[in-house]
């Protein structure tokens, strides 16, 4: 069988191996630099016998059984015959495992030789192991007279009786045992001892002689193997001990009886057999000791340095012993004691508004944010009530643990900051009105329309208009003012347009005229001398005019329709301005005081006093070197951390934020968008009263729109993040964050830069 070919095979276009031709012959072949397997002989070409040339590479060591075999063109490294290949490895083939690779005959044996196999005929048969006929004996013929022979084939190829396995011939022709096994060679009195091809009979134990007169041996004589416990008494072949109380015989000695085994000793309550030579005891029992009425109980639990029970176990005094059970909040072997966590077994043992914080042997709950103890349970708080940061055009909604901000109507954002959607610049026509409309998404946006405005809108009387046309309502002429500013139109008078003022009503405290162009209401105009004759007037708005005539006017011009006075100058009132930004801190470190201040606008009327102009508040600055704040940061997001009355220290959310200097920053809380607060301060207040994590993305407000776009990003912001300003990011609760990506852990060299990263 072949186990390789040869690894450089010569491929010929031609189509034939043996090619004749009368001209040069040019054949494309690969060529090899260590053989070629064609000769040229009388312009013919014959294939090479690489292997009778020696030009091969086949291993044919003895011992590897390989040889070599040519091919056209070629060779082969072949296994010799009785060799077949394995992993590229002659192996010997075992013709006799299977009967079609041997040829042996039925009645032979079959037997495997290297590479080759031999048989042999069975035993009644004879011929050369390919071919087997029986044999007729000379056994058949025979008949062995005893029991002990068998008859067998010589070497002068006859068959005879001879002695049986076991056996052999003795002196007198007849056949003896050769084995122990066999009958009982021996005489009594000795053991037969088997040796390499027979057996010889000594003398047994206690006796003494030569096989077959062995004698009995008094062991008694031989000194006393009794010992100083008991008396020898000898027997045939063996002896015996006559032992004193308390001991026994084990066959060779006297030896100590154990009593509270053999006998089954019953001792007293609280004692137990306890074994003495020659003799036995009762004694107490492990955790009992000994007094006058007998064994009574030890208590182990008195004895702290005799039982072992643990520091957080209870020692149980039981009688004759002691057991350890670990206390409450504990668990374990009452010798060893671990705590039991609490608050990882099953549900929580806490309130839903509590956490559960694992202590020594127990557990106690500390109220979540939004909540705060009283006596022995968590109750909301009303942030409503107590320092919400809501906008102040916003409503705020108290929730159970937290708060909700929501703007105003007319207004948008977060809650926590929001901003007019109608501002001046959204409708810049003075006539248009801005309206507050809701988007497809549900945001508020704004809409600019005409609409009536003033206090005539709903009238349905006519007016007439400067242009000499007549309205069919106030609010038909406004909308129409408002839609077509280049017409300039202004109310003339009440009603439809007349040719003479005979019929024109005019608005409160206005005069109609007869002008070129018609009729004409507008305000009177005062002269001095009804000026002088009135003197001032005060309204009941704390306006002064300088007569009536003066307030009428500007009444008229004012389009007002009722006018309350009284004769005189006003009362001044203190006029103050608002308040300042408060000052600096007055300490760089620690508890200090900060102070704003108002000035006064105008002077009061004699009798009438200003407001305080001042106004003190208590600030906190970084922990001064050495306090116990020092290096301390609160666990909770935002918190800071202050000394308590007692000097200790104490986290506490930041209060009074809108007090503060407005320095508006974008900023993030976990889950939310990123949203604009009114200063560090709050943003840091309200991480702080929802306990989430938070980051300022950037200096003042947020800006710019949001959009999404799905990506398999997840955040946590429990760590320093990091924002790259020309991406976005969709959260995985589906909220988006504008402009910036936020990635866990460090920043991607030249790829991301930190921007306000700070540490929640």
């Amino acid at each position: 069988m072949a186990i390789k070919s040869h690894p450089q095979a010569v491929r010929f276009l031609a189509s034939s191996f043996v090619i004749e031709t009368s001209f040069i012959l040019v054949l494309d072949v690969i060529k090899l630099s260590h053989m070629a397997m064609y000769r040229s002989a009388s312009e013919k070409w014959y294939n090479i016998n690489e292997c009778e040339t020696g030009d091969y590479e086949c291993d044919v060591s003895p011992t590897n059984h390989i040889e070599c075999s040519n091919t056209d063109g070629s060779y082969e490294c072949i296994c010799q015959d009785g060799f077949s290949s394995v992993d590229d490895v002659c192996v010997d083939v075992d013709e006799c495992l299977e009967a079609n690779l041997n040829e042996c005959s039925e009645h032979a044996r079959c037997n495997n030789t290297v590479g080759s196999y031999e048989c042999v005929c069975q035993d009644g048969y004879e011929g050369n192991g390919f071919e087997c006929t029986e044999v007729i004996g000379e056994c058949e013929i025979l008949m062995c007279d005893s029991e002990y022979t068998m008859c067998v084939r010589n070497s002068t190829d006859h068959e005879a009786c001879v002695c049986a396995t076991g056996y052999r011939v003795g002196a007198d022709g007849g056949c003896l045992p050769t084995s122990c096994n066999i009958g009982s060679p021996c005489p009594s009195n000795t053991d037969c001892i088997p040796t390499e091809s027979s057996f010889i009979c000594e003398c047994k134990v206690g006796f003494a002689g030569t096989p077959p007169n062995c004698e009995n041996v008094n062991e008694c004589t031989e000194g006393n193997p009794c010992g100083d416990e008991g008396t020898c008494r000898d027997t045939v072949g063996s002896y015996s001990c006559d032992c004193k109380d308390g001991y026994g015989f084990d066959g060779t000695t006297c030896v100590d009886i154990n009593e509270c085994v053999e006998e089954n000793v019953i001792c007293p309550d609280n004692q137990q057999c306890e074994d003495k030579e020659g003799s036995y005891e009762c004694v107490c029992k492990a955790g009992y000791k000994k007094e006058e009425n007998g064994c009574v109980n030890i208590n182990e639990c008195e004895e702290p340095s005799v039982h072992l029970c643990h520091d957080n176990a209870e020692c149980i005094d039981i009688d004759g012993a002691y057991r350890c059970e670990c206390r409450e909040g504990y668990v374990g072997s009452g010798r060893s004691c671990a705590d039991v966590d609490e608050c990882l077994e099953g549900p929580s043992p806490c309130p839903r508004s509590a956490k559960c914080v694992n202590t020594a042997g127990t557990y106690t709950c500390e109220c979540l944010g939004g909540y705060k103890y009283n006596n022995t349970r968590c109750i909301d708080i009303d942030e409503c009530e107590d320092g919400q940061s809501c906008d102040e055009n916003a409503k705020c909604a108290n929730t159970d643990g937290g708060y909700r901000c929501t703007c105003n109507e007319g207004f948008r954002g977060n809650g926590f900051h929001c901003e007019l959607v109608c501002t001046p610049a959204e409708c810049p026509n003075e006539r248009h009105t801005c309206h507050v409309e809701i988007s497809a998404r549900g945001l508020p946006v704004p809409e600019c329309r005409c609409k009536c405005q003033g206090e005539f809108c709903q009238t349905s009387e006519p007016v007439c208009a400067n242009n000499k046309q007549t309205y069919n309502s106030f609010s038909e002429f406004d909308v129409t003012r408002c839609e077509n500013p280049e017409l300039d139109l202004e109310l003339a008078y009440w009603g439809e347009c007349q040719e003479t003022c005979d019929s024109v009503s005019c608005a409160s405290y206005e005069v109609c005229y007869d002008d070129e162009e018609g009729p004409t209401c507008r305000c009177p105009e005062c002269t001095q001398d009804l000026a002088s004759n009135y003197g001032p007037v005060c309204t009941v708005s704390g306006s002064t005019f300088a007569s009536l005539c003066a307030l009428l006017t500007h009444a008229c011009r004012q389009k007002y329709s009722d006018v309350r006075f009284t004769d005189g100058p006003c009362i001044q009132e203190c006029e103050v301005t608002g308040w300042t930004k408060f000052e600096a801190c007055s300490v760089s470190c620690g508890e200090g005081v900060k102070r704003r201040t108002r000035a006064i606008k105008t002077q009061p009327s004699e009798g009438n006093r200003c407001p305080d102009l001042e106004q003190f508040e208590a600030c906190y600055m970084t922990p001064c070197p050495g306090s116990l704040c020092e290096d301390y940061h609160c666990p909770r997001p935002g918190a800071e951390c202050i000394l308590g009355s007692l000097g200790q220290k104490e986290c506490e959310c930041p209060r009074r934020c809108k007090g503060q200097d407005k320095k508006e920053v974008c900023g993030l809380l976990y889950r939310e968008n990123p949203s604009t607060f009114y200063n560090l301060c709050q943003l840091k207040r309200i991480a702080c009263l929802y306990d989430l994590p938070y980051t300022v993305l950037h200096d003042g407000s947020c800006h710019g729109t949001y959009v999404c776009i799905h990506t398999s990003a997840y955040i946590r912001l429990h760590t320093y993040v990091c924002i790259h300003t020309s991406a976005y990011i969709r959260l995985h609760t589906y909220v988006c964050i504008h402009v910036y990506k936020v990635y866990k852990g460090s920043c991607m060299p030249d790829s991301y830069i930190c921007m306000h990263c700070m540490q929640p």
